[in-house]
C-alpha cells in the first residue's frame, strides 16, 4: 500500500503546474485583464477565471502541451445575443493582440498568447451567472455556476488527502 501512496504522490506532483508555469500564466493574465478593463471601460462588471486553472486541475505544460485557461468576460448587463458579445470580444482581441492567433471556440474567442491560450467567454449575471448557449441548444444563453462545482470539488479532494484534483486532470486530459 506504501507503494502505491507513493506512486499517486509522485504522479501529483508531476501533474500539478509549478511555481514558474503559474507565474508565467498570472502574468499573461494581469496583462489582458487590465487590456480588457482599457477596452470596455464601464461594460464590464468583472472579469475572472474560472475553470480547470482555477480548480487547481490543469495539468502542467509538461504533460499537457496546449493549456487553456477560461475567462469569464462579464458584462454589467444583458444587452445583446451572445454572438454580439463574442464579435466585441474578437474585435478586441484583433486590436490589442495583433500578433497572436485568435479564433471563435464557440461560445469563447480564443488568444494564443505565449504558448498559454485564453479562452474568453461573454457572460453577464441574472442569478445565475448566464453564459452563451452550445450552437444546438434553443436559448441562447445558460446557466452557469463555476463557483459552487469548485467548491464541491475542493470539498471532494480535501477528504481525499488532495489527491482528487490531479486525478480529475488526468482523467479530463486523456478523455476530453
Amino acid at each position: 500500500m506504501t507503494d502505491v501512496n507513493r506512486y499517486l504522490t509522485d504522479l501529483v506532483d508531476k501533474l500539478r503546474l509549478n511555481k514558474a508555469e503559474k507565474d508565467k500564466i498570472e502574468a499573461e493574465f494581469d496583462k489582458l485583464d487590465s487590456k480588457l478593463w482599457g477596452h470596455f471601460r464601464r461594460k464590464l462588471k468583472d472579469v475572472q477565471i474560472f475553470g480547470s486553472y482555477d480548480r487547481g486541475t490543469m495539468l502542467s505544460t509538461a504533460i499537457h502541451k496546449e493549456p487553456d485557461i477560461d475567462v469569464l468576460i462579464i458584462f454589467k448587463e444583458k444587452q445583446f445575443k451572445p454572438q454580439t458579445y463574442l464579435t466585441q470580444l474578437q474585435q478586441f482581441a484583433e486590436s490589442g493582440y495583433s500578433r497572436s492567433e485568435i479564433f471563435q471556440s464557440s461560445p469563447a474567442i480564443s488568444i494564443e498568447r505565449n504558448l498559454v491560450r485564453f479562452e474568453l467567454v461573454p457572460a453577464y449575471f441574472d442569478d445565475p451567472l448566464k453564459i452563451p448557449a452550445p450552437k444546438i441548444a434553443a436559448p441562447d444563453w445558460i446557466s452557469t455556476n463555476p463557483v459552487e462545482f469548485k467548491s464541491s470539488l475542493a470539498a471532494k479532494n480535501g477528504n481525499n488527502s488532495e489527491l482528487i484534483t490531479p486525478l480529475v486532470s488526468c482523467q479530463v486530459s486523456f478523455v476530453g
